[in-house]
């Protein structure tokens, strides 16, 4: 709790969400009027105007005009700065989240390498940091619930089938996966079942209670099939949007190499910790395989704690390209622009000007799209580090 306050404090001068979304960045602000009217030859006492509006003589004026599509409108850019985020949607939200998952993972550090310094500690004392990582699971959940939410209130429904269609996909593929054999796919469940049911069963008796244990394997499954759908449902969106940054800063980095790779690794690092968890390809490949001279890679000790690692340090390469793809999306609002001038007929003024403005107001939304599954896997790669005892 004194670390807690000591970085509450500190977060008053420095934030390291607001650093995330300031670093780097370059946002476009919308044409003025005046811009408009001049791009598009409009005299400025043009009688073009729809929506009319009294100005401080009681003088009606215009304030609603049309200009032709193909408009040569230039937006200007402007650096991204900390006054320019207050008003944004669930930036209050975001900003909060990710200072308070900053402070648990400073306090897991420091937890961790006080028991390394006295390991006679670690098995008398419970470790609180836990409780910090849960409780930042947990609010990462609440967030994502919010979101989501948002697409079944909303008057379009292209969105809320599309949550309904991939929960539904989620639930299928679960319950596919919990019927693969434990040889295949180390899930873990068998074991886990057993120890939860043996524990159970030992305090029931204590409490005079007879019974096997609270559940049934397939009751528990159900649970977890069900609980992966509503998770599936919850991750559609920053999935797709992922996807479409990672798509949008390819365009913008065809002269860097480097950042293309790593664009590359963190696009398909998903996939890569996911075959880790075949047994086939990731433990016999690993621990048993004899590859020549060099023998196998690595023990079963290690294996473990490679897989830990692994999605550890992916999850800092996505961290550091957030620049990289926020800048991306930001970019949307000059896209867009050029993608009208293509277009025949004229828009309002006021629907130009929202196309722009509506990329920067709904950022903090996209960031966090972007960094809430970071914060939810560094997190639960925490809890299984510390209750797996393994050693990274």
């Amino acid at each position: 709790m004194i670390v807690a306050s000591i970085m509450q404090k500190l977060s008053q001068y420095y934030s390291f969400s607001e650093w995330l979304m300031c670093h780097r960045l370059v946002r476009y602000l919308h044409p003025s009027d005046e811009e408009l009217r001049t791009a598009a030859g409009i005299p400025a006492t043009s009688g073009r105007g729809r929506g009319k509006k009294h100005n401080q003589n009681g003088q009606l004026r215009d304030t609603t005009f049309t200009v032709p599509c193909n408009t040569e409108v230039t937006l200007t850019s402007v650096n991204v700065n900390a006054t320019d985020l207050h008003h944004l949607q669930f930036y209050t939200e975001y900003k909060w989240l990710v200072d308070f998952a900053v402070c648990a993972t400073f306090i897991y550090i420091i937890t961790e390498l006080y028991y390394w310094l006295t390991p006679y500690h670690s098995a008398e004392e419970f470790n609180l940091s836990l409780i910090w990582s849960l409780m930042v699971i947990l609010f990462v959940f609440k967030i994502f619930w919010s979101l989501t939410v948002l697409y079944f209130v909303g008057d379009e429904g292209g969105e809320r089938a599309l949550c309904i269609t991939f929960s539904f996909a989620c639930l299928v593929v679960a319950m596919g996966i919990l019927i693969v054999d434990e040889s295949v796919l180390e899930f873990g469940l068998e074991e886990a079942y057993s120890n939860f049911t043996l524990g159970a069963s030992l305090f029931l008796a204590r409490q005079g209670i007879d019974s096997s244990g609270p559940a049934s394997k397939i009751t528990l499954k159900l649970i977890l099939a069900l609980w992966s759908a509503v998770i599936g449902g919850c991750f559609v969106f920053p999935g797709l949007r992922l996807a479409q940054m990672y798509n949008d800063a390819q365009k913008y980095c065809i002269d860097n190499f480097i950042i293309r790779m790593l664009l590359h690794v963190n696009f398909v690092a998903p996939l890569l910790v996911m075959l880790l968890w075949l047994k086939p390809v990731g433990r016999e490949v690993f621990t048993k395989v004899q590859w020549g001279q060099y023998g196998i890679l690595m023990s079963a000790e290690a294996f473990e704690s490679f897989r830990l690692l692994l999605p550890l340090l992916l999850s800092v390469l996505r961290l550091c390209l957030t620049s990289v793809h926020m800048q991306a999306y930001l970019n949307l609002a000059h896209e867009r622009i050029q993608l009208l001038r293509n277009e025949a007929g004229r828009i309002a003024n006021i629907e130009l000007q929202r196309k722009v403005a509506r990329v920067f107001y709904y950022s903090s939304v996209v960031m966090l799209h972007y960094i809430l599954p970071i914060i939810l896997l560094l997190n639960i790669i925490f809890l299984l580090k510390t209750l797996g005892k393994c050693i990274i």
